[in-house]
């Protein structure tokens, strides 16, 4: 089977997107989280992305961060990736976590990524890019290893016609690692390997 690298790392990187694990000055406690994916100007969290193509694994390190917030209805939405023609626009509600895109002259609401707080079972459905993902709460208290450590995360299942994914975030830190499948058979990982929070994130 064959996957074009170029458009596996947009899957992957299409989120986004202090204390840090070098330096944990004022670290966040997850116990006590109000939101799952913590945001704030200079928040920024590392991922090792892992891809499997034809029998090969390929590697690299990619850094989201957040470099701006803008003001819309009263909310502030704070600013990760720049993909040239949009950016990526992050917010935290009584639901949860939210995704919007960010153009020039205007704001489009994608909808909500991940319920915070919610229940194993609880499903919804948003919209990215034009392509609609069903998404699940599959549990609320999953141990993650990954690089960065050991977290008490979530688990998420987003579902489209691409693809499957599998997302841990853990509450105050946000993604942990994602999982990315094609019918059943895992395409790429992406693992927190280090990240930069305030404590004080909306």
């Amino acid at each position: 089977m064959r996957i074009n690298i170029s458009i596996m790392l947009m899957l992957l990187v299409s989120l986004f997107s202090g204390c840090s694990k070098d330096d944990p000055t004022n670290p966040p406690d997850p116990d006590s989280a109000n939101v799952i994916w913590p945001l704030a100007i200079g928040n920024s969290w590392t991922f090792q992305l892992t891809f499997f193509y034809e029998g090969d694994t390929i590697s690299l390190e990619y850094t989201t961060a957040i470099t701006e917030s803008v003001s819309e209805d009263g909310r502030n939405i704070y600013i990760g990736d720049d993909h040239g023609d949009f950016k990526e626009g992050l917010f935290n509600d009584s639901v949860g976590f939210h995704n919007v895109l960010v153009y020039p002259d205007s704001i489009s609401y994608s909808g909500l990524r991940y319920k915070y707080p919610g229940q194993i079972g609880d499903s919804w459905t948003f919209e990215y890019l034009d392509m609609e993902s069903s998404a699940t709460i599959e549990d609320v208290s999953v141990s993650v290893t990954v690089p960065a450590g050991t977290f008490n995360c979530y688990e998420y299942a987003l579902i489209s016609s691409e693809e499957t994914r599998i997302d841990y975030c853990c509450p105050g830190i946000g993604l942990i690692k994602s999982e990315f499948f094609l019918d059943s058979i895992l395409l790429a990982k992406m693992e927190l390997v280090g990240y930069t929070v305030d404590a004080n994130s909306e």
